[in-house]
């Protein structure tokens, strides 16, 4: 009998919190872009919408990108960080 291995369990769990987040911004009519499950948190990609407004606690960055000041957001649903660009 062989041991479990506990690298794949850690990506197991995060690719269970990252469809909940997926399935969650899908049922509020997001658009995701990427996925990411490096760190300790998937990172999840989306396409600013207004239902963006109903993630709850979100906090702002300004980050400068192409010679552009932008408002990055971050919330975070099932575990998983949700980051979109706020459109100007």
């Amino acid at each position: 009998m062989t041991g479990m291995n506990i690298q794949n369990q850690h990506i197991k769990e995060k690719l269970v919190r990252a469809t909940r987040a997926v399935n969650v911004l899908e049922t509020n009519g997001l658009t995701v872009t990427a996925i990411s499950i490096d760190g300790p948190w998937p990172l999840i990609e989306i396409i600013e919408g207004r239902a963006c407004q109903k993630l709850q606690h979100a906090v702002s960055k300004w980050i400068n990108k192409n010679g552009r000041r932008q408002c990055e957001r971050v919330a975070l649903v099932s575990d998983c960080q949700v980051r979109w660009i706020e459109r100007n």
